[in-house]
């Protein structure tokens, strides 16, 4: 009986050893992802970010190469919840001009669709910011792609003192994907005409229905439209 207490006593002490280094080897694991996660973020904010002087200079050639861009209409989305948008990293004009923003105002989302004088929209929620070149990136983009359905962006957080973190990089267009989860929560442009072509119940803009509104206008695009 006394060797098989200490069998069992010895057993469990193994067992909790082998526990106890099975959770140090996750922590370490994890610290060492986390170290890892970092160092890509800063390597993505410093290739990305217009206020590093060489990031400037290539957006500034590659605005200079757009021949016409393409006039922006930015429509905040949830404008109920917020007076007005805020950006909290918004520095200085953008590198396109041609844009301007419809704020609601207490009239609804469609009607602001409606009165947007331009065939380019961009949705935006209402607590988000646009990056000074991303008007830039968006005519760009739509240069490339005169004929495409609908257009969305990777995002990130930033501080009260306009640090950036907590990268939200988006994959490619997985229609999986937005069938089980509204992922594409953040910036999303799309055609004045299509919006308009839709009933006026999917034109809205809480979390529900804006999931409804961007399959309706995928449902029946072409993967390389998106």
């Amino acid at each position: 009986m006394q060797n098989t207490r200490n069998a069992d006593e010895r057993g469990g002490l193994v067992a909790r050893l082998n526990a106890w280094l099975h959770a140090l080897n996750r922590r370490r694991l994890l610290r060492r992802r986390q170290a890892k996660h970092r160092a890509a973020e800063r390597q993505w904010i410093a290739a990305d970010d217009p206020s590093n002087p060489p990031v400037a200079r290539a957006l500034q050639e590659r605005f200079a190469a757009l021949r016409q861009p393409a006039m922006l209409s930015v429509v905040m989305r949830e404008c109920a919840r917020a007076t007005a948008p805020q950006w909290p990293w918004f520095r200085g004009p953008a590198l396109t001009p041609n844009w301007h923003v419809i704020n609601p105002s207490g009239g609804s989302f469609a009607e602001a669709v409606r009165a947007a004088p331009s065939e380019i929209i961009a949705l935006l929620p209402a607590d988000c910011g646009l990056a000074p070149h991303a008007p830039m990136m968006i005519a760009e983009a739509v240069a490339r792609s005169p004929h495409f359905a609908l257009m969305y962006a990777d995002e990130d957080c930033a501080a009260g003192n306009g640090v950036r973190h907590s990268p939200l990089l988006h994959c490619g267009w997985n229609a999986e994907l937005l069938r089980s989860t509204p992922y594409l929560a953040g910036l999303v442009v799309v055609r004045r005409s299509a919006l308009l072509a839709l009933e006026q119940q999917a034109i809205e803009s809480d979390s529900a229905l804006w999931w409804d509104l961007l399959l309706r206008l995928t449902e029946r695009a072409a993967e390389k439209d998106i």
